[in-house]
């Protein structure tokens, strides 16, 4: 008998195998070195079907346009990324305005496990590596952050030319957005089902 954790890893596998059937073998998002990690842009002109086949986010209303950010635009939202969840550490409730307003959408206690997922982050944040998507949202510019740590069954694929989505995971995976005109940080992503609704 399959056991729930089996049965998930087959269908992350399956989601794998999908995503690199479909990934264009043209993409190549230029790489660097950001913080100490490895980090890739998404060039405008890949923004946007990467973002709808990966997220589904290509009837967002909020999404208006896409572009492509620079190293020092990345390397800047990297650090005040860094800094944001180092003191949602102390401070949970920064990070999850949404499950503050409307606790009751949300399992119990989700902003305390929220926050333990984010110490957790925290505690690895040198783990990570990064792909970064330029988008206008809501009218403004932002960074969308993808951050995955690196492993051995991620290896045959190449975040050079595919976004990297993995459903659940916890801490391993999670994503934010970056506005650098207010130097702000929102909408924080973590895997699993920690603060799934009810």
């Amino acid at each position: 008998m399959l056991t729930k954790s089996l049965i998930r890893c087959l269908l992350t596998s399956i989601c794998f195998s999908i995503g690199l059937i479909m990934a264009s073998g043209e993409n190549h998002f230029p790489e660097l070195s950001v913080n100490g990690r490895s980090a890739y842009i998404i060039p405008e002109a890949a923004a946007a079907s990467e973002m709808a086949r990966m997220f589904g986010l290509s009837s967002n209303p909020k999404i208006t346009g896409y572009w492509t950010p620079t190293a020092k635009e990345i390397e800047a939202a990297d650090q005040a990324i860094y800094a944001f969840i180092h003191k949602a550490t102390s401070n949970g409730a920064i990070a999850f305005p949404d499950v503050v307003k409307n606790p009751e959408k949300f399992v119990p206690d989700a902003v305390a496990k929220g926050t333990y997922e984010i110490s957790r982050i925290d505690k690895n944040i040198k783990s990570y590596r990064v792909q970064f998507v330029g988008l206008i949202w809501n009218g403004k510019k932002q960074l969308f952050a993808n951050y995955f740590v690196w492993s051995d069954w991620l290896k045959k694929i190449d975040p050079a030319k595919i976004l990297i989505v993995v459903n659940d995971g916890g801490y391993h995976y999670w994503q934010i957005q970056y506005n650098g005109e207010s130097a702000s940080c929102e909408n924080l992503q973590i895997n699993g089902p920690w603060a799934s609704d009810h």
